[in-house]
């Protein structure tokens, strides 16, 4: 059986120690791509958690979650209903 190399991440993640969970992160060597993932998800996660919504774009990992990017809005769709004053 493998050692969980992730467990004290998503641990520090789910008890709410969002700093611990970054800097743990940090610290990790060795990772699989698929473990680097699950690194990265962590890491925003918590920067979201810790109202750092800016910090994910300009991280280690820029290119990480291009799949993820935000899409501009949908063109905008204005209902309009006739008033009352027209009955």
């Amino acid at each position: 059986m493998e050692p969980d190399l992730l467990f004290t991440v998503r641990n520090n993640f789910y008890l709410g120690s969002y700093q611990h969970a970054i800097s743990e992160a940090s610290d990790l060597e060795g990772l699989t791509e698929q473990e680097k993932v699950y690194r990265d998800l962590f890491v925003y996660r918590s920067y979201i958690e810790l109202g750092s919504f800016e910090v994910s774009a300009c991280k280690s990992c820029s290119n990480a979650f291009s799949h993820l990017q935000p899409h501009p809005p949908p063109p905008s769709r204005a209902i309009t209903f006739p008033t009352a004053g027209r009955w």
